[in-house]
């Protein structure tokens, strides 16, 4: 798990502005991408959640620290 969390958390590692476009579902680890980014812009069609907090689960990939709504 760290090759993916480490490649996954690179994106916090660009010097430019990173900005998540979200113009649809970002549900679980997609919502929890969008989090790693610096700027988010949904569009109205966009839904996003963390559904696995609906069953107990933490979220991974960084959801908690990015998030701290959770």
């Amino acid at each position: 798990m760290l090759k993916f969390y480490n490649k996954y958390l690179s994106i916090r590692n660009i010097e430019a502005p990173v900005i998540a476009m979200i113009n649809g579902p970002a549900i679980g680890a997609a919502f929890c991408m969008t989090l790693a980014c610096d700027f988010r812009v949904a569009s109205v069609n966009a839904k996003m959640g963390v559904n696995f907090v609906k069953i107990g689960l933490s979220p991974g990939m960084g959801g908690t620290f990015y998030c701290p709504m959770f």
